[in-house]
């Protein structure tokens, strides 16, 4: 299993198209899937595409993002690179796909070909909109249809209001700071958000009935309920592979990461990469910074293996007798 902390084939980026030009052109029918995917971000469309005239009759775009259509009736040229901010092109020959390639990077425009990964200096991948929230996913052009079916998978568990929700949580962005001070408290308020009340919130129509929903919820947050600090220790398995779901969810929810010395360090790439990452605190020095920092209201995860377990009973005992609130949770729990 590779180490997901030191591997990333591709680096996604979220990108605002919305009101920068964008160059499409080919011969092939996929690219006509291109177009309305990206009439759909607010940019304005440079498209050289003659020999799809037909097709493009039939494209029925909504009115704001047919008028930033500006369709050519010549093939493309060189010239036509000038002042595009991404290049798309669809095309049947593949040299004429890597023509198209050479002269968008002599322009220093980031190219994609459809269906031609290995001409691409960028991909587009597989999307779930459920806008504000994005989710894209790349397969690296190695399983498209992978690509496809775990798309379904996500749409399936995210109703279509999904949006809305995440609309009436940013427009109470400013009342969460003030009401809960600290990020683990505000972090913890999300989480339950997340967890308990997003499915039951997307199937709702109405954005002010959303809005005054989790207005009563965070009337009644506390910060102490939801930044209490504590110590979690937690024995893992020897093999990343083997750990639950239970245990990913809390590594992805940890604002301090310490590893015994048995533990397999593949476990870091599970973490929030924001994590404070410290070695295990058995120096007093050392102890009494992890209590600092517990006092702050962070959550501290701290994983074990079998052979770490004395050793962990000693230092829990020693931030108890600090007023450190201590989880040891068994094997499996």
């Amino acid at each position: 299993m590779s180490d997901p902390s030191t591997t990333l084939a591709k680096f996604p980026v979220f990108y605002s198209l919305a009101g920068k030009s964008i160059l499409l052109a080919g011969d092939d029918a996929t690219l006509i899937p291109k177009i309305r995917l990206i009439a759909m971000t607010g940019a304005h469309l440079h498209i050289c595409a003659p020999s799809l005239k037909a097709a493009m009759e039939k494209l029925d775009l909504p009115s704001p993002q047919a008028s930033k259509l500006k369709t050519l009736e010549q093939e493309w040229a060189a010239r036509d690179f000038t002042g595009q901010a991404l290049a798309i092109g669809a095309f049947v020959c593949e040299d004429e796909a890597a023509r198209f390639q050479h002269s968008a990077r002599r322009a220093n425009v980031p190219v994609n070909l459809v269906d031609r990964p290995a001409l691409c200096d960028f991909q587009i991948p597989v999307i779930v909109n459920r806008s504000p929230l994005i989710i894209g996913i790349s397969t690296g052009g190695a399983a498209p249809v992978m690509g496809q079916w775990l798309r379904g998978r996500l749409e399936s568990l995210l109703p279509g209001g999904t949006g809305r929700v995440l609309e009436a949580a940013a427009s109470l962005r400013r009342a969460i700071r003030a009401r809960l001070k600290t990020p683990a408290a505000r972090r913890a308020f999300w989480k339950a958000l997340a967890e308990q009340d997003l499915l039951h919130l997307a199937r709702k129509d109405s954005l002010p009935e959303i809005k005054a929903i989790l207005q009563k919820r965070l009337e009644k947050a506390d910060s102490k309920e939801f930044g209490a600090g504590r110590v979690q220790y937690i024995q893992i398995p020897e093999h990343p592979e083997d750990m639950s779901l239970k245990t990913l969810s809390r590594l992805q929810n940890a604002d301090v990461i310490i590893c015994a010395e048995d533990v397999n360090p593949e476990y870091l790439g599970y973490c929030r990469r924001d994590a404070v990452r410290m070695a295990p605190a058995l120096e007093a020095s050392a102890r009494q910074e992890l209590v600092s920092l517990v006092r702050k209201g962070n959550l501290v995860i701290w994983l074990h293996g079998s052979l770490a377990t004395g050793k962990i009973q000693t230092a829990a005992r020693a931030l108890r007798s600090a007023g450190i609130t201590v989880q040891i949770d068994q094997p499996g729990s």
